[in-house]
């Protein structure tokens, strides 16, 4: 008789894709077979169509974030509805792990409460620099608590929860293909055409750009940068008019172009002469690891987790946090050294093919199911 494949729940709060719900698409793609992944999403969300897309089940239950939603008096009456709704899943499915996609949701938590031995996997996606600092230490202390293994997706995060016998590092994994460096690109430096690739989120970064490229067209006049991202929120609105209007007070909003959100990351990357990424804080970051994945020279922020996938800046501008005139003189020192810099990215996309390989992840994932429930059954 053929043994069922394991099945692993997966709980995402994304309300539209975010990157923790790609990379968790992407490892549950590079396992295959071996194990069954079924996903829990928020009512409504706009992610429910992509997950279906890639093979998996989704359920949906009435999500709400904690670190959103605090002082709501709703919160803790749709915590136990929703624990009591995911019990019945995993009953009914017979499901053999739950896997929580980041540290601020906890369902995980109080399934654990009702049942103890069921193994229960946190992945922590955000540094104590992030939006949810002021909770941060409650959430990790909660998870510290309850869960049965921490998956941390960088050192930093790992560092900023306190590492201890819960946790390990497992990165995200690239999904573009490896290949030859692009030959084209930086061909005319002087019109070169800058990326910056994020929603439009306060803490994305995308104002240091604009003051960077204010510096960059005194010596390269014709140089655009291009901001490629969406809004999920009238916030969010709120914050790309503030560029725009930002753009304009400098004089520099006919070298602004604001481009909307992108479906095919891995071409629009590969159209970009330089790719910009200024973020304020980011536990790993899947624009640098696209980026280089590509070949494309690239000038980052020192926030978390670019850093180790950057090699620490050996293989793209590794530069100080929230300082636009350091991303100004790494530009400019692109364009003046273009041979030199697309030599530089291709020996990152390399590096990261062979750092961030899928199966690499994959082994080291299914080894930690393996194990959590094997002790579950002792």
């Amino acid at each position: 008789m053929p043994v069922r494949p394991r099945k692993i729940l997966v709980i995402d709060n994304a309300c539209y894709i975010t990157g923790s719900l790609t990379s968790i698409i992407n490892m549950a793609a590079s396992i295959g077979e071996q194990l069954e992944f079924i996903l829990v999403l928020p009512t409504g969300s706009n992610a429910i169509e992509y997950v279906t897309a890639a093979g998996l089940k989704v359920y949906t239950i009435p999500m709400l974030e904690i670190s959103k939603s605090l002082k709501s008096l709703n919160y803790l009456p749709r915590l136990w509805k929703n624990t009591k709704r995911l019990l019945q899943i995993i009953k009914e499915e017979n499901i053999d792990v739950l896997h929580i996609n980041d540290l601020y949701n906890m369902l995980g938590c109080t399934v654990k409460r009702k049942l103890p031995l069921f193994p229960v996997v946190y992945h922590a996606r955000l540094l104590s620099t992030s939006y949810i600092a002021t909770l941060y230490p409650y959430f990790v202390s909660m998870i510290k608590r309850y869960a049965d293994k921490i998956i941390c997706v960088s050192a930093a995060v790992e560092k900023d929860i306190h590492r201890s016998s819960k946790t390990d590092i497992i990165y995200d994994t690239v999904s573009i293909k490896g290949g030859e460096a692009r030959k084209k690109g930086l061909e005319y430096p002087e019109y070169a055409q800058i990326l910056y690739l994020a929603n439009f989120v306060n803490g994305k970064g995308q104002q240091y750009a604009i003051h960077a490229l204010k510096e960059i067209l005194n010596e390269f006049p014709e140089v655009k940068l291009h901001f490629a991202g969406g809004t999920n929120s009238d916030a969010d609105e709120r914050f790309r008019q503030s560029l725009m209007n930002l753009a304009r007070d400098l004089g520099i909003n006919n070298s602004v172009i604001f481009e909307p959100k992108v479906s095919n990351i891995e071409g629009r990357i590969k159209q970009a002469d330089i790719v910009l990424n200024l973020s304020e804080s980011e536990s790993f970051s899947m624009v640098t690891l696209e980026t280089m994945a590509c070949g494309v020279p690239l000038v980052v922020s020192d926030c978390g987790g670019p850093a180790e996938i950057t090699d620490q800046g050996h293989y793209a501008d590794l530069v100080p946090n929230r300082d636009a005139q350091a991303a100004a003189m790494a530009v400019k020192h692109i364009l003046k050294n273009p041979d030199a810099a697309k030599e530089r990215a291709k020996n990152g996309m390399n590096f990261v093919h062979e750092k961030f390989d899928p199966h690499i992840t994959a082994k080291h994932m299914i080894n930690i199911y393996t194990q959590i429930i094997s002790k579950a059954g002792d």
